[in-house]
């Protein structure tokens, strides 16, 4: 159902185990980890997929977060709080952060 633009959907254990055991392209735990099974098992090359993980930040960010962390800030921000969007009780970046954050923005480094 909606409401005021908000979806809600009613979910039950059982449900959500029975779906996991017999849905088919809505079984995205299954797919993530069985991925390319219809081409691999259509070449003869067996029926589980690929299960590794195929994107390197993810295995970073298992394998090392402090790097994983400081590559999401080389792409996003280095400081919790933001100057145009104040937030009570977040501190704002000082004007070193700033300028290092419009540098990064403008693409200066």
């Amino acid at each position: 159902t909606e409401d005021n633009g908000i979806q809600y959907a009613q979910l039950s254990i059982s449900g959500i185990r029975d779906a996991r055991v017999n849905d088919q392209s809505q079984n995205q735990l299954f797919k993530l980890l069985h991925r390319g099974y219809t081409g691999v098992y259509a070449n003869g090359d067996g029926d589980k997929g690929v299960a590794d993980c195929p994107f390197d930040f993810y295995h970073q960010w298992v394998t090392n977060p402090k790097v994983a962390q400081a590559m999401a800030e080389s792409v996003t921000r280095s400081t919790i709080g933001v100057k145009c969007c104040p937030v009570a009780g977040i501190p704002e970046p000082d004007e070193i952060d700033e300028i290092e954050e419009l540098t990064h923005e403008m693409n200066l480094t």
